[in-house]
């Protein structure tokens, strides 16, 4: 029977062969660091923020997914609250977009998502995978610059 092809399928065997190389070169120390592309995660961040703020203001969880009536009704009153623009020609996509921009997102907290990405990334490898953990470091997020984040995931090194 033929193998797909599909990234689902190659992943896991592409990871236990680069663990078996890994482990076949012990002078080599890999090097985990996770990743973030800015202005996506951070609108993510945002988001998320937003419908948890929600949720405890008593929002269903289920009203939130699917963008319903009281979700909804409460998006327009923090949109009029940053606002005071009562106008009904703004779209509540517009009221959407308004309210999750003024949702604050720390710079600890995208470090947090981008470290949060390299610890899963160690744990998959060494719980999954078998990769001795003490072949794997994960890198301390620093200053986040634009140029290092221009995508979301992880980064792989190694180090002799």
């Amino acid at each position: 029977m033929a193998e797909s092809l599909g990234a689902k399928n190659l992943y896991p065997r592409a990871g236990s062969e680069f663990c078996e190389a890994l482990g076949q070169r012990p002078g080599l120390t890999l090097i985990i660091s996770g990743r973030l592309n800015l202005e996506s995660d951070l609108s993510h961040l945002r988001r998320k923020q937003l419908d948890a703020e929600l949720l405890a203001q008593g929002i269903a969880q289920e009203d939130i997914a699917q963008r319903g009536p009281d979700y909804m009704s409460a998006v327009s009153k923090r949109y009029l609250m940053l606002t005071k623009d009562s106008s009904e020609e703004v779209s509540f996509s517009e009221h959407l977009d308004t309210v999750t921009a003024n949702m604050e997102i720390s710079q600890e907290q995208l470090r947090d998502l981008a470290q949060d990405r390299a610890v899963a990334t160690k744990e998959y490898l060494v719980n999954k995978l078998g990769l001795n953990a003490n072949r794997a470091v994960i890198n301390q997020v620093g200053e986040l610059l634009a140029e290092d984040n221009t995508y979301s995931g992880i980064e792989l090194e190694l180090d002799i």
